[in-house]
């Protein structure tokens, strides 16, 4: 389906956009993850091995870093979203737009 070929393109961009190991400078000390910044590391831990959560104040729903909380509550309780130009997708954010239409309408 269209839905599992979008996924495999998202699959296949994160794995080449991966850091190298052996570039990075920051190792977990509780497992084998290594990150070259410092706050990559310690979003890292926070979220896999401290349990934090950041809850939101509209239905309580629970995301593991700022980031995807402000993402949701955009998408979700403000309306924001990011309509495509050449179809009728919509996407929840302009990261999802641009891997659409690479998809969808540049031949990717």
């Amino acid at each position: 389906t269209n839905q599992e070929t979008i996924q495999s393109k998202l699959k296949q961009e994160i794995e080449q956009t991966s850091v190298d190991q052996k570039t990075a400078k920051f190792q977990c000390d509780q497992c084998e993850y290594s990150a070259v910044l410092y706050n990559n590391l310690k979003r890292h831990k926070e979220a896999k091995h401290e349990g934090v959560r950041y809850v939101c104040d509209h239905c309580e729903d629970r995301f593991k870093s700022v980031r995807i909380l402000k993402i949701h509550i955009e998408a979700k309780h403000e309306g924001v979203q990011h309509p495509c130009d050449q179809c009728d997708y919509i996407g929840t954010t302009s990261k999802n737009l641009l891997m659409h239409k690479k998809i969808n309408h540049e031949g990717f």
